[in-house]
C-alpha cells in the first residue's frame, strides 16, 4: 500500500516522541527508588520517634499516678508537676538533715543527761557568769550578748593564743637583750670609744669635703684650660677623618662632652650617639689632643696604636690612615694591625725614608720585632706593623 509522505512523517515523529518519553521515564526509575526509600526511611524515623515519645508520656503518667499527682493534661505539664515535686522533696531532705544534726548535737550536749538537767547546768553557769561579771572593775571590758556564743567563744579563744604568743616572742626578745646589755662600765668607755671615734670621723669628713672641693674646683680648671685645646685639635682633624660629614666640633667644659656639627643640616649631635667608627675615630683624635697637652717637658710624646681601624669601613679607613700619616710628620706614630686593607695602604702609601713598614713574622718572632721596633722610635716617623698569623 502506498503511504502518504506526510503522514508517514507524523507517524514517525509520534513513535519517536513516545519512545523518547518512554526512555526519559526509564531513566528517573533510580532516582524514583531513592527517593521512594528515603521517603520509607523517614516514615520509619517518625513512626520510631511517636514511639518513643509515647512509651516516655507512659512512664510521667505512671510516675505521676505513683506520687499521687494530677496525670491529665498535656505531658508538659505532668513532667513540670514531678519536676516541682522533686525540688520540695530536695528540700525536706534537706531539713530532714538538718534535724538529725541537731538530734546529733544535742545528743552530744546531753552526754547522757536529760534535757531537765541541760536546762539546770546552764542556769547555774548563767549565775556564775553574773557573779563573775559582777566582780570585774568598771573599766574592764565588757562582752556583749551574742545570737553565736560558740563562734565568739572560738574568736577570743583566737585571740588569747595569738596575744600568748606575742607575749612570749616579747618576753624572749626583753631577756635577749637583757642578756646582751654591757655592764655600766663598759658601757661608758664604749661611749667614750664612740666619742673618739665620732670626732675622728668628722675630722676626716671635713677633710674629705675639702679634698672634694679642691678637686672639684680642679677639674673645673682643668676641664675649662682643656676644653678650646681640644676642639682647636679636634675641628684640624675631623672633615678629613669624618669625609666632611662634620665640619665643626664643640667641647663642653664642665665634663668634656663632644658634640659635632653635621655638615649637611647644620644639626649638633653629641659624638657618644654616632656611628661606632666614627666615634672611635673622634675619640682617637680626641686622646692624641690629650696626650699632647699631657706632655709638660715640651717634647712631642710618641704614638703606640693597636687595631685603631678595626671598627671603620674602607673608605673611612683610608681616611683615618691618611690623618694619622699626616700626623707622623709632627710626632712618631707606630701602629699595629692584623688588617690587609691597612697592609694594602702602607705598600702604597708609605715610602722611606720618612716611613717603615714592617711585617713581623708568626709566633716569638713577632715579639723580638716589636721590641726592636719600638727601641727604634726615633728613627720611625710611622710605622703600620702587620702580621700574617
Amino acid at each position: 500500500n502506498e503511504t502518504d509522505p506526510a503522514t508517514a512523517l507524523a507517524e514517525y515523529l509520534r513513535a519517536c516522541e513516545s519512545r523518547a518519553s518512554l526512555q526519559r521515564a526509564v531513566d528517573r526509575a533510580d532516582v524514583l527508588r531513592a527517593e521512594h526509600g528515603a521517603r520509607l526511611a523517614a516514615e520509619q524515623a517518625a513512626a520510631a520517634s511517636t514511639e518513643r515519645r509515647e512509651v516516655i508520656v507512659a512512664a510521667l503518667r505512671a510516675a505521676a499516678t505513683e506520687l499521687q499527682l494530677p496525670v491529665e493534661g498535656d505531658p508538659e505539664a505532668i513532667a513540670a508537676a514531678l519536676e516541682s515535686w522533686r525540688g520540695g522533696r530536695s528540700l525536706e531532705l534537706q531539713a530532714n538533715q538538718q534535724a538529725q544534726a541537731e538530734w546529733q548535737q544535742l545528743q552530744t550536749l546531753l552526754d547522757g543527761s536529760t534535757l531537765a538537767d541541760l536546762e539546770a547546768e546552764a542556769a547555774r553557769r548563767r549565775q556564775r557568769a553574773a557573779e563573775l561579771a559582777a566582780a570585774l572593775p568598771a573599766d574592764a571590758v565588757w562582752l556583749e550578748e551574742s545570737a553565736d556564743p560558740e563562734r565568739q567563744l572560738a574568736e577570743l579563744r583566737a585571740a588569747d593564743e595569738r596575744l600568748r604568743r606575742e607575749v612570749d616572742l616579747q618576753a624572749g626578745a626583753l631577756a635577749e637583750r637583757r642578756d646582751a646589755l654591757p655592764s655600766v662600765p663598759e658601757a661608758e668607755e664604749a661611749a667614750m670609744a664612740a666619742s673618739a671615734d665620732l670626732q675622728r670621723v668628722s675630722s676626716l669628713a671635713t677633710s674629705i669635703d675639702t679634698t672634694i672641693r679642691l678637686l672639684r674646683a680642679a677639674e673645673e680648671r682643668v676641664h675649662r684650660d682643656l676644653a678650646p685645646i681640644l676642639g682647636q685639635a679636634l675641628a684640624r682633624w675631623l672633615p678629613s677623618v669624618s669625609g666632611g660629614r662634620y665640619s665643626e666640633v664643640s667641647v663642653d667644659p664642665s665634663n668634656l662632652a663632644v658634640r659635632v656639627k653635621e655638615a649637611s643640616t647644620g644639626q649638633w649631635r653629641n659624638a657618644r650617639l654616632l656611628s661606632e667608627g666614627t666615634r672611635e675615630q673622634i675619640y682617637l683624635l680626641l686622646r692624641v689632643a690629650m696626650a699632647q697637652h699631657l706632655v709638660t717637658t715640651g717634647e712631642r710624646a710618641p704614638l703606640i696604636l693597636d687595631e685603631v681601624t678595626a671598627q671603620s669601613d674602607g673608605e673611612r679607613k683610608r681616611e683615618l690612615l691618611e690623618v694619622l700619616h699626616q700626623l707622623s710628620g709632627e710626632r712618631q706614630v707606630i701602629l699595629f694591625t692584623h688588617d690587609d686593607d691597612v697592609l694594602a695602604w702602607a705598600d702604597d702609601s708609605l715610602h722611606e725614608p720618612d716611613d717603615r713598614l714592617v711585617k713581623l713574622a708568626p709566633a716569638t718572632a713577632t715579639v723580638a720585632v716589636a721590641i726592636a721596633a719600638a727601641e727604634a722610635i726615633d728613627q720611625l716617623p710611622l710605622a703600620p706593623v702587620a702580621t700574617s698569623d
